[in-house]
């Protein structure tokens, strides 16, 4: 079984939705559709990652599930030079290695609202594997019903969110993956649930921020979210 992670297209944030471009870069996405394996999607409830959703759901004929968590994590921020609201995941990597090594994250003035967050998020994929016959384990994950795995799961989020849920299933530090990674608009990140063949089993990434399916197609790729040397 596969999860494909995929962020929204490039966003008007003002009216929430797509631009012109990020239409454009949704029907690229539902690529997915040719690989005949998408039996599930979920999607954020904002409206650019739904629109985002929409090419591949209608190709495959299935209604996406909202989650309301898997909204972006916009209100979890920090004050910096840059910017007022600068969110956690633009924070310098020297300042977010050292909350990691430190364990001082928890100590930041947003660590009530990311722990909040982190709960509904992982409660939320936890509920949706375990429909799926697999439950999470203290490390890795439990195959616990063989049957229900048939089908790869279609999840349309955002860039921290995103983020944050890879780091959920991968078991590892958030901020590790905050200062090593960025998902461009319409990437597609693939993750393989792993089956170690003794009922136990881990999530691994094959490929991380796919922009191919747009490439492909002369679609533009853009770096949308960034803070800093955006080209």
């Amino acid at each position: 079984m596969k999860l494909y992670l995929i962020r929204h297209g490039e966003p008007d944030y003002e009216n929430d939705c797509l631009t012109a471009l990020g239409r454009a870069q949704a029907e690229a996405v539902s690529i997915l559709q040719e690989k005949g394996q998408v039996t599930q999607v979920i999607c954020s409830p904002l409206g650019r990652a739904r629109e985002t959703a929409l090419p591949l759901t209608s190709l495959l004929q299935i209604k996406a599930e909202i989650k309301d968590w898997l909204k972006e994590i916009d209100d979890v921020t920090v004050w910096s030079r840059r910017r007022a609201d600068l969110a956690v995941w633009n924070v310098e990597p020297q300042t977010l290695f050292c909350w990691e090594k430190k364990n001082a994250a928890k100590e930041q003035p947003f660590a009530e609202k990311m722990a909040e967050r982190w709960k509904g998020l992982t409660e939320g994929i936890d509920e949706v594997l375990l429909s799926r016959g697999i439950r999470k384990e203290q490390f890795g994950w439990k195959i616990i019903d063989q049957a229900e795995m048939k089908g790869d799961i279609a999840i349309f989020c955002h860039l921290g969110v995103g983020m944050l849920l890879l780091s959920y299933l991968l078991d590892m530090s958030p901020y590790s993956i905050f200062r090593s990674f960025f998902l461009a608009p319409a990437s597609v990140t693939s993750i393989l649930l792993e089956d170690h063949g003794d009922g136990t089993a881990g999530f691994r990434v094959l490929r991380m921020g796919d922009v191919s399916h747009m490439v492909r197609d002369d679609i533009a790729v853009v770096n949308s979210g960034l803070q800093y040397n955006r080209e």
